[in-house]
């Protein structure tokens, strides 16, 4: 199951990378945005937020027969303006503690559960493993991003 092992190590990698960034300058600097895009704090946000829905689609992947799970746009989601409006240690302290609930479940399926399949509405049918890997791509995009506008840096 190697897959699922470097799957795993990546999502602690990634949470490695976000403590570190989290700490590596001051909380305002969270607030630079790129102007007309997300500021740093909002697209940890929405990392978070994203995160919590995502566990949730593992689970009705491993409960239900390929459920169609669409898109998710954080300005679609009634619970978005809570968590957009959230301080940066507040995001951090829900953000770790769904990681560590995340390798937990990852953890203890089965070979056979990577297997079973979720449609997504734009990427169509996706095994666990492939939703994972997506998932990954996902994160890694917007903490690039967190990265550049926590350092002042534009493109």
């Amino acid at each position: 199951m190697t897959d699922v092992h470097s799957q795993i190590e990546h999502l602690a990698r990634q949470r490695e990378l976000l403590e570190r960034a989290l700490h590596s300058v001051p909380e305002v600097n969270f607030e630079n945005r790129i102007p007309g895009k997300w500021s740093a704090r909002e697209h940890l946000a929405h990392l978070a937020r994203h995160q919590g829905i995502f566990l949730d689609r593992i689970r009705r992947i491993l409960q239900e027969e390929k459920p169609i799970l669409p898109s998710y746009v954080a300005e679609e989601d009634a619970h978005w303006q809570e968590w957009h409006q959230l301080r940066v240690r507040e995001i951090e302290a829900r953000w770790l503690e769904q990681r560590s609930a995340f390798i937990a479940l990852l953890q203890n399926l089965s070979s056979e559960q990577f297997l079973r399949i979720g449609t997504h509405s734009t990427m169509g049918e996706l095994t666990l493993h492939e939703w994972i890997d997506f998932f990954l791509v996902h994160e890694g995009h917007h903490l690039l991003s967190v990265l550049k506008i926590i350092r002042g840096r534009t493109v």
